[in-house]
């Protein structure tokens, strides 16, 4: 009888490099996918490629060069052990198999594999919310999304790194130490809540149903330290917000520039050299529809206000962007997607600089320019493009999209190019010329 021999086959992918494997994301939206290594990989390059096999996949950005190609970057938090891919402007034609790799200079690459979905329609598992802040001691709250076939299928919260830690969610709330999962099958919506936030919290995690992840990463930030002072101005102007009831003719203060600044899941803060302060709300819940007042605290004689109304929705809102923060290079192009519902398709769609009204623009049905901007209106995907190309530093400031009487606020900064040194310029030419010398001597 011939002896048996067992070959032992050790895949470093599956301590070595860790990731989600099947996600969903809608089209025009962005993702960014955390990579986490082994510590043996600090050192290392890092990569991001496509492909169903690990021996073709084709290689996209890396932690050398390129780090953008296109709408992928990727970038390196050796201190963390995780590398990120982010993707942007997401099409169907993107979906497919990807790789998180790292470059081994003695031996075979290391790789681990993801599925990506990207879909016209609402993606079967979607957060709200992928970057979430929260400060020391307090409260943060992340809501999953998932569709009709994952109604019955197990959910979970998990921390990347840490699979022994995760969380499955019961039909009516699960909770451990510091964290609870509750389940709405109504709203179809999985929401975790973590509280008594350390800065130990701040990392990637996960929400799972069924076979699908969506990556989220959470910020734990130190308390502000609040300072007391007198200002000898004789005429002050403090923005803040408060929000008046229908049932008052008060308007009841909630932030305020001076204190508080932040109350709850409201913050506000004031950009005197671009005269705008901004007022960010978080976690909305249906009850925080109403009006809401911007207000300027005027010493003498009446504060200065401007009101507006506010609608929380349980479904899809009627208006809204893809990415409400986006960001381009001097002299590149960027794109804003506005989506609106059925209810405003006929509505007249426009785009706006805050503060500059006049030069608002018109959509029409094909698509309307304007010098470097260009709006394209898709009645079938309902989508309203927004591209600004030849962008300058001037550029940077609030915007919105508009569709009959709604508008909603888009933030487009712009950066400078990076610049290329001339010494490293050189350091690839020499490189090459002795290469070129050595070849010619070879033959």
């Amino acid at each position: 009888m011939a002896p048996l021999i067992f070959i032992l086959f050790i895949l470093t992918g599956a301590d070595g490099l860790r990731t989600v494997s099947r996600l969903t994301v809608q089209e025009w939206a962005y993702v960014t996918i955390p990579c986490y290594y082994d510590q043996n990989y600090k050192a290392h390059v890092k990569y991001w490629c496509r492909g169903y096999h690990w021996h073709n996949c084709a290689t996209i950005v890396r932690t050398d060069s390129p780090q953008t190609t296109g709408k992928v970057s990727i970038t390196d938090d050796p201190a963390q052990q995780v590398f990120t891919v982010t993707l942007n402007d997401l099409q169907v034609k993107d979906s497919g198999y990807y790789w998180c790799g790292v470059e081994i200079n003695v031996g075979r690459d290391d790789g681990e594999r993801l599925h990506l979905t990207v879909t016209e329609g609402t993606p079967d598992l979607s957060v709200v919310r992928d970057m979430v802040t929260g400060e020391v001691g307090g409260i943060v709250r992340v809501f999953c999304r998932y569709g009709d076939r994952l109604k019955d299928e197990e959910k979970m919260w998990c921390r990347f790194g840490e699979w022994i830690s995760c969380l499955t969610a019961g039909g009516s709330g699960t909770s451990q130490d510091k964290v609870n999962l509750h389940v709405n099958h109504t709203q179809r919506l999985l929401t975790v809540a973590v509280r008594e936030l350390e800065r130990k919290d701040t990392g990637w995690y996960w929400c799972s149903a069924g076979d699908l992840q969506i990556p989220v990463h959470i910020s734990v930030t130190n308390k502000p330290t609040v300072t007391t002072a007198s200002t000898p101005t004789k005429h002050r102007a403090d923005p803040k917000m408060c929000r008046r009831f229908e049932d008052s003719e008060q308007c009841t203060t909630i932030v305020h520039t001076d204190t508080p600044q932040r109350k709850e899941n409201v913050s506000v803060t004031d950009g005197p050299a671009q005269q705008v302060f901004t007022v960010t709300l978080n976690d909305l819940q249906v009850k925080d529809s109403g009006y809401y007042w911007c207000g300027v605290d005027i010493n003498v004689g009446r504060d200065d206000g401007e009101r507006l109304h506010l609608t929380v929705t349980e479904g899809t809102p009627d208006l809204s962007v893809v990415k409400n923060m986006v960001t381009g290079e001097v002299g590149g192009i960027v794109r804003v997607f506005c989506r609106y519902g059925d209810r405003l398709k006929d509505k007249e769609k426009m785009w706006c600089r805050i503060g500059d009204q006049i030069s608002c623009l018109t959509a029409g049905g094909s698509g309307t320019s304007q010098d470097r901007v260009n709006l394209h209106v898709n009645h079938t995907q309902r989508l309203l493009t927004v591209t600004v190309r030849e962008l300058e530093r001037k550029d940077t400031g609030w915007y919105w999209c508009s569709a009959g009487g709604l508008q909603i606020p888009v933030h487009i900064s712009v950066t400078n190019k990076p610049t290329v040194t001339t010494a490293a310029i050189s350091l690839l030419f020499l490189t090459c010329t002795i290469i070129s010398a050595m070849i010619v001597r070879d033959q």
